[in-house]
C-alpha cells in the first residue's frame, strides 16, 4: 500500500516529476544496499533486542506521520501543501469531520467523491 501511494502523490507535489521519481528510487536503492550492513553492525554492537526496538520505533514514527495530517483540520492541512489541487483534495477527502470517523462498513462502500 505504501509504494502505490507514494507513486500516485509524486505528480501532485513535485514540480519535476522525473527528478522526484529518480530521487525516490535512488534513496530506496541506497536504503536497500546499506540497510543490512547497518543492521549487522548494530546487532554486533548492541544486540538484536535493541535493533528490534529501533525498528519498532521507526514504525511508530511512520504511523505518527501518517496520523498527524488528520489532526489540525482542513485549514491547517491545506496550508501545509504547495499544490492547490492537492490541498483542496486533501481537505475534502481527509479532513472533513464526516469522513474522518467512518466505520469499516462505510469505508468499504463506494466513495461519493
Amino acid at each position: 500500500m505504501f509504494q502505490p501511494g507514494v507513486s500516485s502523490m509524486v505528480p501532485l507535489v513535485a514540480k519535476d516529476v522525473q527528478r522526484a521519481n529518480a530521487t525516490i528510487k535512488v534513496a530506496d536503492s541506497m536504503a536497500m544496499l546499506a540497510g543490512p550492513g547497518v543492521a549487522g553492525v548494530l546487532i554486533t554492537l548492541t544486540g538484536a533486542g535493541v535493533v528490534y526496538l529501533i525498528d519498532a520505533a521507526t514504525f511508530a514514527v511512520s504511523a505518527l506521520c501518517l496520523l498527524l495530517p488528520g489532526w489540525p483540520g482542513p485549514a491547517a492541512a491545506s496550508s501545509c501543501f504547495t499544490s492547490p489541487r492537492l490541498s483542496a483534495s486533501w481537505a475534502a477527502s481527509c479532513c472533513s469531520p464526516s469522513r474522518r470517523y467512518e466505520t469499516s462498513s462505510a469505508a468499504n462502500s463506494p466513495s461519493p467523491i
